[in-house]
């Protein structure tokens, strides 16, 4: 993957699967995949120990890049001045990984990566909790985002071309490049006690008292994690976390339709719709 001059892409509409489902808080049911996937990845790994305030914020790497990724797709003709500044935020994270070699966040294949686990997991949380997308609706979803990418101006020359070519070099990451980074462990330690991971935002008593709730969202997202990420995680594919995860995709497709359209969208979401 080489950089080349942003090119002018069509910001998506309401008519996008993008639009339909980039936005919907069941996004949060994966939390912890996403993290998982993004701090095994070395040099992305290092660049949050480097350059965030990881030690002390674990989750506060996926919650940021989170509404950055809706921009992408719900800031309309403001899409393409959002890449540019998501881009150019990661300009100065460079350095070395654990493993001693040179990292720098605008590296195509780093940067995609992180992108690549977004667009990912988006699939994976309507297949779990919506309705298992069929060839055609995940082609065309994995172009929408390439639409997206392409703002960066990053280059798209080993980027896969179409969905088929994605889910290899998905699974290829998996299985091969992904590792029990330093910062894969530490997320580990305290996505396993959520009591123990209270954010400045939320009063220590609170998180304390709210953290037996994260149970569930635990258990789904290590259940949804590719065999290949559990392995190396030592997490073991339980009967346990399996029936928690059967029994939360009937849970929330049952119990979605009648949660209010307000609350089931995230706030960039629901000013695009207003906006159309």
């Amino acid at each position: 993957m080489t950089g080349s001059r942003r090119e002018v892409v069509e910001p998506l509409g309401p008519e996008s699967l993008a639009w339909r489902y980039c936005g919907d808080r069941r996004m949060l049911l994966l939390l912890g995949r996403i993290g998982y996937l993004q701090l095994m990845y070395p040099p992305l790994s290092a660049g949050v120990v480097d350059h965030s305030a990881f030690h002390t914020e674990p989750w506060d790497r996926v919650l940021r890049s989170l509404p950055a990724i809706a921009g992408l797709v719900y800031d309309g003709p403001d899409a393409a001045r959002t890449a540019v500044s998501v881009r150019d935020l990661h300009r100065p994270v460079t350095g070395f990984d654990h493993r001693g070699e040179r990292y720098h966040a605008l590296e195509p294949r780093v940067f995609f990566w992180a992108f690549a686990t977004i667009t990912e997991n988006v699939i994976a949380v309507v297949d779990a909790f919506d309705h298992p997308m069929d060839d055609v609706e995940r082609e065309a979803f994995y172009q929408e985002m390439l639409r997206c990418w392409r703002q960066f101006g990053l280059g798209t020359r080993d980027v896969p071309a179409d969905y088929p070519a994605f889910r290899r070099y998905f699974d290829r990451v998996c299985a091969e490049e992904l590792e029990m980074t330093p910062a894969a462990r530490r997320f580990r330690e305290v996505f396993d006690r959520p009591g123990s991971m209270a954010q400045p935002w939320v009063p220590a008593w609170v998180w304390r008292l709210l953290a037996p709730l994260a149970a569930v969202p635990r258990a789904v997202s290590v259940a949804a994690l590719p065999p290949a990420v559990r392995e190396v995680l030592g997490y073991r594919s339980t009967g346990a976390r399996r029936v928690v995860f059967r029994a939360a995709r009937v849970a929330v497709r049952l119990g979605w339709p009648v949660v209010p359209r307000r609350w089931r969208y995230v706030e960039r979401a629901r000013t695009a719709f207003a906006r159309a």
